[in-house]
């Protein structure tokens, strides 16, 4: 497989999220309470993270394709790739982040689609039209 065509695989599997809204005051106060350590709902924290210093951390033997990530300020790191949010927009409750991402073998834009549900999980989807997506629960040490 080519490493073009599996890094947004990669990307893909491990990714989730950021809220945002139209104005910079609300764009932060998005990514402040998205900050720490998510899972997807189907796994066990303990299985991916360990308590670190600043929260969580992965644990050394996580596989590279575990749905998970650490989002820290406008870095998002995922056991296969670590991606900076260049910018986000919002359509009704989706948000995109169009994502710079980084991996062992190449750095490629990416995109992500996430929705905030009510109960404070986050939502990923494959793409702009799937109704569906992946649910994330946070991690706490």
């Amino acid at each position: 497989m080519k490493p073009t065509v599996l890094f947004p695989a990669l990307v893909a599997a491990s990714l989730l999220i950021l809220p945002a809204g139209g104005s910079a005051a609300e764009n932060k106060a998005g990514l402040s309470s998205l900050q720490g350590a998510w899972i997807e709902q189907s796994m066990d924290c303990a299985q991916v993270f360990k308590p670190a210093k600043r929260g969580m951390a992965f644990r050394p033997d996580v596989s590279v394709f575990a749905p998970a990530m650490v989002v820290s300020g406008r870095r998002i790191a995922t056991p296969g790739a670590t991606c900076t949010i260049q910018s986000i927009s919002q359509l009704s409750d989706r948000m995109t982040l169009n994502l710079g991402c980084t991996t062992t073998i190449t750095t490629s834009p990416v995109k992500a689609y996430v929705s905030v549900a009510q109960d404070g999980s986050l939502v990923r989807y494959n793409n702009a039209t799937d109704s569906v997506g992946s649910k994330y629960e946070a991690c706490k040490p």
